[in-house]
């Protein structure tokens, strides 16, 4: 009787043994390795022959931000290579006859171009900082400029009233996204989560 017994129980052991082995054996999962490739080009926007105003801002947008009924003008102005038409609006009050206006510029170059305007108007009398986008320059009492927090972009606004550029940047600003930007531009995501134009891309010249 003692034998069976001793056998069972060296069995026992064996069995014990091997289970412990397996439970400290590491488990063979997935492996996380940490990628260090740049983010991949995304391309986004559309193209500037097709950019529409209302795209970004409705009309009635804009006659909110200026205060006034407006009509939408149809500008025969031919853009540089690369930009989109003028967005433009005429009162529809004849006793008080008033032109808005907006463009921008999404190309690679724009945000280079964006801060040597604001250096030359920002020398100009009566010239101020003002909260729109990333940041924005009122100055000769007709006009705005301002860049894009999303979009690596610059805006012109054109109008006779202070409170109405601004206002109308504001909607622009806000209706602007670098899926409705024009000129096609390739971004690349960064680290502060903010998307710039990628360096390699080829942008249209003037």
């Amino acid at each position: 009787m003692s034998l069976p017994r001793t056998v069972w129980r060296v069995a026992a052991a064996l069995f014990l043994t091997a289970a412990c082995g397996k439970e400290k054996e590491p488990a063979k999962g997935r492996v996380l390795v940490e990628d260090d490739k740049p983010a991949p080009a995304q391309t986004l926007g559309v193209l500037a022959v097709d950019f529409k105003c209302e795209s970004v801002v409705a009309p009635e947008t804009v006659e909110a931000a200026v205060g006034k009924p407006l009509e939408t003008i149809d500008t025969s102005f031919t853009p540089p290579q690369g930009v989109a038409k003028p967005c433009q609006y005429g009162s529809s009050i004849p006793d008080q006859p008033e032109e808005w206006s907006w463009d921008l510029d999404c190309r690679e170059r724009a945000m280079d171009d964006g801060a040597r305007l604001m250096a030359e108007h920002g020398t100009k009398p009566g010239a101020k900082a003002v909260l729109v986008g990333r940041s924005g320059l009122d100055h000769s009492g007709v006009q705005l400029i301002f860049f894009d927090d999303d979009a690596p972009c610059y805006v012109r606004v054109n109008g006779p009233s202070e409170a109405g550029r601004l206002a109308l940047a504001r909607a622009i600003a806000e209706g602007l996204t670098r899926h409705n930007a024009p000129g096609k531009v390739s971004f690349i995501e960064v680290e502060t989560g903010e998307m710039q134009p990628e360096s390699g891309s080829s942008g249209e010249k003037k």
